[in-house]
């Protein structure tokens, strides 16, 4: 009985929503169907696997200022994240985002820069056995330290001092993860009622109960430490260099600008949000630049000339690093690490040819944005050199999405810059990167994950020694 109920409403919205469209289909022109586009599901089974689809930059440009708000989708994420920054929407979006963007600025995270370093350094270390010893995975060991380094730069160090404790937190943060991406591919479990009956809910709530209380304890643990240091309300001010994201972001719970669950919700968006998709482009970048040994002998020279072959990397390093900015950029324009931007449409939108009416949603699709012709006749090419070259380089401000696009761009660009940049210092001095591009198969996770052909090779560089006299 309960079957047929279901069927009967789901033709019952099918027959509402095609209604709708063609009462509005006299007003304004939509966008033309994809030519491999099915009835009611439209283009759903193409976009994770076929990525010839092109989006025009001025267009997606006028979509994302207009278009803040998020699919329904997103809040499968908020039993992990609440609503922090990336699954909130609306006036919570905005207040949250102009509270938080002094966290995010280039002196708070060149704060960090100590521990970048050496978590990097640690990297490196770790990787140190498999040098020589042909192609292995190194998704753990980059996601591992990822993740060590978000927890470090977001709770201070109070994390570690239980390594079982760390474990289980990337364990459990791990598998919400995995919770959010099997309950979005399986659209039956959309439905609330039916996800609730569903054993994944289950597992839901167990892992929301395990993160709460792990990140509680962490959070009160740190405030408490602060609190006996008479110095957490003046942080800011005082220890803007050297200050975790939860040190900075406590006064702002402490003056009611964010309540209890509210300032949890954007740590907890903090760690996730800057492990995975930090680690995700650092794999990308090891294997595009080890299928491109030119690329990586140019970052390799630029890396040795300016910050030389043992010492760290310091916030004057970072300005000089131009190659392997453009190194990172590309990277993001080749092989975009979010795969399309999705957003509700409030309003009616007119774009230059077409309007996008209100109550849709749409995607922009990073693949095809950076395959526009404004890049050149070389746009399916891997080009650093692309980024040094002002005179052919389009807009970036429209054609470039590697860190969102418009009103809702990533607050945490400059995190991400800076980690890679020190990442790649202390790597790529000390081995050669072999990889293969063209091997490499993805799914569409949180991010889009390679799972196949996604292997490097290691080799120690060989440093000359230096000629008798």
């Amino acid at each position: 009985m309960l079957t047929e109920l279901l069927c009967v409403l789901l033709c019952a919205c099918v027959l509402l929503a095609l209604r709708m469209r063609a009462s509005r289909a006299h007003a304004h022109k939509p966008p033309p169907a994809y030519k491999r586009s099915l009835p009611i599901i439209g283009i759903t089974h193409l976009v994770m696997a076929d990525n010839s689809i092109v989006t025009d930059p001025e267009d997606a440009l006028t979509i994302a200022n207009t278009c803040i708000e998020k699919p329904h989708f997103y809040k499968f994420g908020e039993f992990a994240l609440g609503q922090g920054l990336v699954t909130s929407s609306g006036s919570k979006w905005k207040r949250h985002r102009k509270l938080l963007n002094p966290a995010f600025t280039s002196s708070i995270i060149h704060g960090f820069l100590e521990t970048f370093n050496r978590q990097a350094e640690k990297l490196t270390t770790e990787l140190a056995e498999f040098a020589g010893k042909g192609p292995f995975e190194a998704t753990w060991y980059i996601h591992n330290i990822s993740l060590q380094t978000s927890c470090l730069n977001t709770f201070g160090t109070t994390i570690f001092h239980d390594e079982e404790f760390f474990k289980q937190f990337l364990k459990t943060v791990e598998q919400a993860m995995n919770v959010v991406v099997q309950r979005f591919i399986n659209v039956w479990q959309h439905s609330d009622l039916l996800y609730k009956l569903s054993g994944l809910k289950k597992k839901q709530d167990e892992l929301a109960n395990t993160l709460t209380e792990m990140t509680n304890r962490v959070i009160q643990n740190t405030a408490a430490a602060l609190k006996e240091q008479h110095n957490y309300r003046n942080i800011v001010e005082h220890k803007t260099g050297a200050a975790s994201f939860l040190e900075i972001m406590l006064p702002l719970r402490d003056n009611n600008s964010l309540s209890d669950q509210e300032f949890k919700e954007e740590l907890d968006t903090t760690v996730v949000a800057s492990f995975e998709t930090t680690a995700q482009l650092f794999e990308a970048i090891l294997i595009l630049i080890g299928s491109h040994p030119k690329v990586q002998e140019r970052l390799y020279e630029e890396i040795i000339d300016i910050v030389g072959q043992e010492r760290d990397v310091d916030k004057e390093d970072l300005r000089k690093l131009v190659y392997t900015e453009a190194v990172i950029n590309e990277c993001l324009r080749f092989q975009p690490t979010v795969p399309i931007l999705p957003r509700c449409v409030s309003q009616d939108v007119k774009l230059k040819n077409y309007t996008i009416c209100a109550g849709s949603q749409c995607g922009i699709l990073a693949n095809g944005f950076h395959r526009d012709p404004v890049w050149g006749p070389d746009a399916d090419q891997f080009r650093p050199e692309r980024w040094l070259e002002p005179d052919t380089l389009p807009n970036i401000a429209t054609a470039f999405i590697g860190f969102s696009l418009g009103k809702r761009s990533c607050i945490g660009k400059i995190y991400a810059m800076t980690s890679l940049k020190v990442s790649l210092v202390h790597l790529v001095r000390k081995y050669h990167v072999m990889g293969d591009h063209n091997k490499l198969q993805f799914t569409l996770d949180v991010t889009l994950k390679p799972v196949k052909g996604h292997e490097i090779s290691l080799q120690r560089r060989t440093q000359d020694l230096p000629s008798e006299k």
